[in-house]
C-alpha cells in the first residue's frame, strides 16, 4: 500500500512540473506566434492538409486540465487523424509531444529510477541483516555454514573425485552414512529413524536428438535416512528431500553437488539437534548416479521401499563453472 502511494506522489509530482514547463512554453511562444506551427497532417499524396484533420488525445494513468483544457500527463500523445474526405487511405497520423511533457517524463524516469534503487537498498538492509553464516561453535538448534562447509570441504578435497566408477565414490558413500548415523544415534526415544543404503540396478528408455535409446545399470549405491514421529506409520505419505553425491568430469565436485549434500546432512543434524518433530516423516536421499542421466533417483524410485509413501519432493541441484555456487530447488 505504501509503495502505491508513493508512486502516485511521484506521478502527481511529475504532472505538476510537466504543467509548469508546459506553461512557461506557452507564455514564450505567444510572445512569437509565428513560431507556433500546428503538426500538419499528410494525405497519401504527401500533401499538407491543414483544414481536414482533427486532432485525438491518447492519454495514459493520471491526467489533469486546467481552464483550457489542456491535458497533461506523464505519457501524452496526440494523433492527428486525417477526416476522410475521397477514400479510407487518405488517412494520415502526426504524433506531437510539447516540451513539458517530455520535460515530466524525463522526471517521472528519475524519480522512479531513484525510487527503485531506494527499495532495493532498503530490503537489503531490512531482510538480509539477519542472514549471517554462523560458525562452527555455533548453538546446535541453529544452521551453520561453517558446518556444512566442513562437509563440503571433506568431500571435495580429502576424497580424490566421486564419478561413477571412482574408488572416491565409494568413499563418499561410506562418509555420508557415517555421518548420518552419528545423527541417529543422538536422537531421543520420540524420534524413528532409520537409514537404509541399497545398491540399485535396473534400465529404462529415453528420446535423445530423436533417437531412441536404452541404458542398464548396476550396483548403483544410495542413501536414505527416514526421520518421522515415534506414532508414525510406514504408510505416512512424506516429503523426499533428494541430492546426489557424485561429481561430474574434471572437477572436484564442491560446488556439484557436495553443497548439496552437506546442506542435507547440515539439515538433517538440526532436525535431530533441536528436537523439532516433524509433522510428517521426512526422507533425506542421497543418491549416488545423477551425473549420468538420473539413474540413482530412478533406480529409487522403481525400487525402493519407500517409493510408494513419497507425496512431495524438494530436489537440491547446482550449476556454475566458476565464481560462487549456485544452489537452487526443483518441487
Amino acid at each position: 500500500m505504501i509503495l502505491v502511494v508513493l508512486l502516485v506522489i511521484l506521478f502527481e509530482c511529475a504532472l505538476f512540473l510537466g504543467g509548469l514547463a508546459s506553461n512557461a512554453r506557452r507564455a514564450t511562444t505567444s510572445a512569437s506566434p509565428s513560431r507556433r506551427s500546428p503538426v500538419p497532417a499528410f494525405s497519401s499524396s504527401g500533401s499538407r492538409n491543414h483544414n481536414s484533420s482533427f486532432p485525438v488525445t491518447v492519454f495514459f494513468v493520471f491526467l489533469r486540465s486546467n481552464s483550457r483544457s489542456q491535458f497533461y500527463g506523464a505519457l501524452q500523445l496526440k494523433l492527428y487523424l486525417q477526416k476522410p474526405q475521397i477514400s479510407r487511405s487518405r488517412i494520415a497520423i502526426g504524433v506531437r509531444m510539447k516540451a513539458g511533457d517530455a520535460t515530466a517524463v524525463k522526471l517521472l524516469l528519475a524519480l522512479g529510477f531513484m525510487f527503485s534503487m531506494m527499495a532495493a537498498l532498503a530490503y537489503c538492509i531490512h531482510n538480509m541483516k539477519h542472514v549471517r553464516p554462523l560458525p562452527m561453535d555455533a548453538p546446535l538448534d541453529r544452521f551453520s555454514e561453517a558446518r556444512a562447509v566442513e562437509h563440503v570441504r571433506h568431500l571435495s578435497k580429502e576424497i580424490q573425485g566421486r564419478q561413477e566408477g571412482s574408488p572416491g565414490l565409494l568413499q563418499a558413500a561410506h562418509y555420508i552414512k557415517a555421518r548420518l548415523e552419528a545423527i541417529a544415534a543422538r536422537a531421543g526415544s520420540n524420534y524413528s529413524i532409520e537409514i537404509d543404503e541399497s545398491v540399485v540396478d535396473g534400465s529404462f528408455s529415453m528420446n535423445f536428438l530423436g533417437h531412441s535409446i536404452t541404458f542398464g545399470y548396476r550396483k548403483h549405491t544410495n542413501i536414505a535416512m527416514r526421520i518421522a514421529s515415534e506414532y508414525s506409520k510406514d504408510t505416512d505419505p512424506t516429503v523426499l528431500v533428494n541430492a546426489h553425491f557424485d561429481g561430474p568430469l574434471g572437477s572436484p565436485g564442491a560446488g556439484d553437488c557436495a553443497s548439496c549434500v552437506a546442506s542435507l546432512l547440515e539439515l538433517a543434524r538440526l532436525i535431530v539437534d533441536s528436537s523439532w518433530i516433524p509433522p510428517q516423516p521426512i526422507i533425506f536421499l542421497f543418491n549416488g548416479a545423477e551425473e549420468l542421466f538420473l539413474l540413482g533417483s530412478h533406480g529409487f524410485t522403481k525400487t525402493h521401499k519407500w517409493r510408494d509413501s513419497v507425496g512431495a519432493f524438494i530436489n537440491i541441484e547446482a550449476s556454475g563453472t566458476g565464481g560462487f555456487g549456485i544452489d537452487f530447488l526443483h518441487m
